[in-house]
């Protein structure tokens, strides 16, 4: 399904005035997520230890950009996969997603209803992409305008290392370069809301360029 959609406009080298892609502008809207989200955490956190630990965390977490179009109205949106971290106020920033693994996407061919896979006390419809695909449903997919829809997402999959001591204390949280895919509970989603007619796209960056692409993951019916 892969090299078809290359939509990416050439940033002539660099120079002063030149079109972004898609992918490119994505991509700096999630790094201006990143720095929004660490900003409402060190806001919202009673103590600066409180606050240390939170960014700490946030070390392990995902943050997303994406723009969608749907039925000739399209939207610029960050997602979170944590919002719990963040004080309420500033949660309504970020798309929303649902919850206890609920779903607003059409049902399974077997006539049941999508549900999101838990894992480690966490439901994938917390992470940013389901939070994407969620919130698109819930305000199109009565209306039977979800096939009009298009979703491009550029993710941040944050990683991180954990440096412990002999007794397995953890004695500091590194970073590790983040991943711009999703985990495989985020990918059934992804198949899922495209068999529901939803045309999804991912942002990659290959050889130094962002690409849009095509999930490759899904199965071909």
């Amino acid at each position: 399904m892969g090299n078809s959609v290359n939509k990416t406009v050439s940033t002539g080298g660099g120079s002063a005035g030149a079109i972004k892609s898609e992918c490119e502008e994505l991509k700096d809207d999630v790094e201006k997520a990143d720095e929004q989200v660490q900003n409402d955490i060190r806001e919202g956190s009673a103590t600066p230890g409180s606050a240390k630990r939170k960014l700490s965390a946030h070390k392990a977490s995902t943050v997303s950009s994406s723009k969608a179009t749907c039925g000739g109205k399209t939207t610029r949106k960050p997602a979170y996969s944590s919002l719990k971290r963040l004080p309420t106020s500033a949660r309504k920033k970020y798309a929303q997603g649902t919850a206890g693994g609920a779903s607003n996407m059409c049902k399974k061919p077997n006539g049941r209803k999508f549900k999101h896979t838990p894992s480690n006390g966490r439901s994938s419809c917390n992470h940013t992409e389901g939070r994407f695909i969620e919130d698109l449903f819930k305000d199109n997919g009565k209306e039977g305008r979800v096939t009009s829809c298009s979703l491009t997402m550029k993710i941040k999959w944050k990683q991180r290392k954990l440096v412990k001591d002999a007794k397995g204390k953890v004695l500091r949280v590194l970073g590790k370069p983040p991943l711009d895919k999703p985990c495989p509970r985020c990918e059934k989603t992804i198949c899922h809301a495209m068999s529901c007619g939803m045309k999804i796209f991912l942002c990659k960056t290959e050889n130094g360029q962002e690409k849009k692409r095509e999930p490759d993951f899904c199965k071909k019916s």
